[in-house]
């Protein structure tokens, strides 16, 4: 009998040592994962700020060439008075 348990013990034994070294992997899998999530997640984060600078930029190239459009079409509806001008006095 004795010897029976002691066998039970031991496979109980080696059950536990199998579980022990699978949650020891998985655990090691959490942590290089989470490693790499919170790599991707910096990355997202400087491209997102990177976007926002390029955003902003882009608006302020935006109207300045909106205030280019509106300048020159002030220069062409005087020219056109001009022209007008000149071809009723010619």
């Amino acid at each position: 009998m004795t010897d029976k348990l002691t066998h039970e013990l031991k496979v109980e034994q080696a059950e536990d040592d199998a579980m022990k070294d699978y949650c020891n992997t998985e655990l090691d899998k959490a942590e290089d994962n989470k490693k790499v999530q919170l790599q991707e997640k910096s990355d997202l984060e400087t491209a997102i700020e990177d976007n926002q600078e390029s955003i902003a930029n882009l608006k302020t190239e935006i109207e300045a060439l909106h205030d280019g459009t509106r300048a020159l079409d002030k220069e062409v509806a005087a020219s056109l008075v001009v022209s007008r001008w000149c071809l009723g006095h010619v």
